[in-house]
């Protein structure tokens, strides 16, 4: 994957700095981009994953961003919860090359207003497929994802490592 830009949205940034793949990711990306709302909700934890995204944050790695456009957003967020609309909204305002989300309902608002969408094993599996992160076991990886809450059924996990 060539160097892009990309808005996360929390739970990736959460789950990809608990497997300690976040620093691996953001350089996949030129550029990313976070909602205000979910850099508050992280910092709202006193935890290693705020400690970590303060840290890109200062680094200036990840740039956190408020909306503008509160209609679309208040649109969005009667499908897909409060920070998942922030990030859509947020893609539709500076036009990304990636959004990164992992909700199923979220990625498709996000495709439905035009925004390429990417998930978090979607970046693992680029990271892996370019040598920048070894996974040498798949099944102790799965099991990784289900002790941080990480929650996706083995045949899709299966699916997307396979291929």
């Amino acid at each position: 994957m060539a160097k892009y830009t990309a808005i996360f949205n929390t739970s990736p940034l959460i789950f990809l700095t608990k497997l300690k793949y976040i620093d691996a990711a953001l350089s996949l990306f030129n550029e990313c981009y976070a909602p205000d709302i979910g850099i508050k909700e992280i910092s709202e934890k006193n935890d290693d994953v705020k400690s970590k995204i303060e840290t890109l944050l200062i680094s200036g790695k990840i740039i956190k961003k408020q909306i503008a456009h509160l209609h679309l957003f208040g649109r969005l967020n009667e499908y897909v919860d409060i920070g998942e609309a922030q990030a859509i909204t947020l893609g539709v305002e500076i036009e990304p090359d990636f959004i990164v989300l992992d909700d199923n309902a979220a990625r498709r608002e996000a495709r439905k207003v035009g925004l390429t969408v990417i998930g978090s094993l979607g970046l693992i599996k680029n990271l892996i497929d370019m040598g920048k992160i070894i996974i040498n076991d798949r099944s102790t990886f799965y099991s990784r994802l289900q002790a941080i809450n990480f929650r996706i059924r083995r045949n899709v996990f299966d699916a997307i490592f396979e291929a």
